[in-house]
């Protein structure tokens, strides 16, 4: 995420070619080696290895418990009665985002605005990437705030309350794309950053959720909730793909026929020809 957010940032204000960005970022994986030589390493040592149980029934070795039984059907419905509401809010939040960034905001750029029309994908992009890295990571930021509490004030378990402001701001992005009433380009970046924060932060609090209410439970079960969870995040975008296989191209016509706007109907690269060269550097 962070490096995407770097290589975002470099072609906005380096006017540098995709290609050279991805130069610039190809040597990355390369800190791995120094980064890992740089943790606490431990030898394993012959007294650290302990016998895995081989029957499938719940098993004591070397005063552990293990239980390999996969769970029952009777109890994988009862984490879904109690996680249902956590997976559908991740589903539409996930799908109102996702349809907003793919297939409804590439339809608006601001002809008052000193950005070329094919530059403002890429400002929307970056701030909504940058606020879904900090919907994600806040409570682990506050995590180590001397505050006494603050965490668990910022947490939440009614994610619900993101799934319905993704509604909203799905109903705003699409009134704005056939009406224009917005303004100015400022307006809609800082709706960009409503937005990825709103998907980021579903997902960290529906994750805490998960473990705020299973937390006395086996290990297998919270990992089943988890993963059912995180289902939803592939559920909206799926299903966003296929809406925006219709919503943008009536939207691009409706402004291309009914607002006469022309190049201003649409904020990403048609074709192919941007990757050789940056436009906005020609």
């Amino acid at each position: 995420m962070i490096s995407y957010l770097l290589s975002l940032g470099l072609t906005v204000w380096t006017c540098a070619s995709p290609q050279m960005v991805i130069l610039i970022m190809a040597p990355w994986p390369l800190l791995l080696i120094p980064l890992s030589s740089m943790l606490k390493q431990q030898p394993l040592t012959k007294e650290g290895y302990q016998l895995l149980p081989g029957k499938e029934n719940q098993e004591e070795t070397g005063g552990l418990k293990y239980v390999s039984s996969p769970l029952a059907l009777h109890e994988k419905k009862r984490i879904v009665s109690l996680t249902w509401h956590l997976t559908i809010s991740i589903v539409v939040n996930y799908f109102c985002q996702y349809l907003v960034m793919k297939s409804i905001i590439t339809t608006r750029a601001f002809k008052a605005s000193h950005i070329l029309p094919r530059d403002h994908f890429q400002w929307y992009s970056l701030a909504y990437r940058g606020s879904k890295f900090l919907g994600r990571s806040y409570l682990a930021i506050f995590m180590f705030c001397p505050c006494s509490g603050l965490q668990d004030w910022l947490r939440t378990d009614m994610v619900e309350i993101f799934a319905i402001l993704g509604l909203l701001q799905l109903l705003v992005f699409l009134l704005d794309s056939l009406l224009h009433f917005i303004p100015s380009i400022g307006i809609l970046i800082f709706l960009c950053l409503l937005q990825g924060f709103c998907g980021g932060a579903i997902y960290s609090n529906a994750g805490c959720a998960v473990f705020r209410m299973l937390g006395g439970q086996p290990k297998q079960n919270i990992e089943f909730a988890l993963g059912l969870v995180v289902s939803g995040t592939s559920v909206g975008v799926l299903a966003a793909g296929f809406a925006g296989l219709i919503v943008e191209p009536y939207i691009k016509n409706h402004c291309l026929h009914v607002l006469k706007l022309g190049q201003y109907c649409f904020t990403r690269p048609m074709n192919a020809s941007s990757w050789t060269h940056n436009i906005h550097c020609n």
